[in-house]
């Protein structure tokens, strides 16, 4: 496996070292042709939350339904000492 992967790389690095501008031209077709399918996703994403919108004029509590309806995951990563620092100068009193 390791061998197929080699070979395949340097046949790739060949390539690009030969015929640059076929290989940028070639890597940037793949990319607008990747490109224009996340624009189209990101669309239909924002298509669809605009019509999740309109049936609600006004959001006085967030119930279990609001949540399901307009949020898709929660992501939680680790906080930057960076980003805590600021975040505790901005609101003193709500953090330790």
């Amino acid at each position: 496996m390791k061998q197929v992967v080699l070979d395949d790389l340097r046949r790739v690095t060949h390539f690009a070292r030969l015929k640059e501008r076929q290989f940028a031209a070639y890597i940037n077709q793949k990319n607008s042709l990747e490109l224009r399918r996340e624009i189209n996703t990101l669309q239909m994403d924002v298509d669809a939350f605009i019509e999740k919108a309109k049936r609600y004029a006004t959001i006085d509590v967030l119930t279990p339904e609001l949540l399901r309806l307009f949020i898709q995951r929660i992501e939680i990563g680790e906080r930057s000492k960076k980003a805590f620092a600021l975040l505790r100068a901005e609101h003193p009193h709500h953090l330790p």
